[in-house]
């Protein structure tokens, strides 16, 4: 059926907790999966002192590696044959969406954190923009209730890389 799934992640504890549903649901399926971050393009800061351009993209693969690796150390413990990839982008869900592409992904598995009202006004969909765009399957997994974290107060801040998720 699918054989390469496309899991993207913005490190955040609910994207962690939909990347290691998405990584059973590949083990389950035998699918090889490729993992990607995506972060914003650089932008100078008119508000005084900001980072070199070189810098920020050091930083950011930094930062990529931080929030992949989990995933990377996951996959491996459960079989799954997987592949990380780090993006820079001003639109995050058209990268994503050529990146599935360049790589022949049949599935898209992304996660939702459910928002809705203004804050999906002001913030959009970074899952919404994937399936509106997508010429694959685009599975969103919407997190149950029972999986939020009791201890953290901001479920859109990084994780820390406890893996995987309980």
């Amino acid at each position: 059926m699918f054989t390469k799934i496309m899991i993207p992640t913005d490190g955040s504890v609910l994207g962690d907790i939909a990347a290691a549903e998405g990584i059973r649901t590949a083990a389950k399926l035998g699918a090889e999966v490729f993992f990607i971050h995506v972060a914003r393009e650089y932008e100078k800061s008119g508000l005084g002192k900001s980072i070199s351009k070189a810098d920020y993209e050091a930083a950011v693969k930094v930062a990529g590696e931080k929030i992949l690796h989990p995933l990377e150390l996951f996959a491996s413990e459960m079989g799954v044959k997987h592949k990380s990839i780090l993006g820079i982008a001003n639109h995050i869900a058209l990268a994503i969406v050529r990146e599935a592409r360049e790589y022949g992904c049949d599935m898209i598995f992304i996660g939702s954190n459910g928002c809705a009202g203004w804050d999906h006004v002001l913030m959009g969909s970074v899952s919404n923009k994937v399936l509106a765009s997508a010429e694959i399957p685009v599975l969103v997994y919407r997190l149950r209730e029972d999986e939020l974290p009791d201890d953290s107060p901001n479920y859109h801040e990084s994780a820390v890389f406890v893996f995987p998720p309980a």
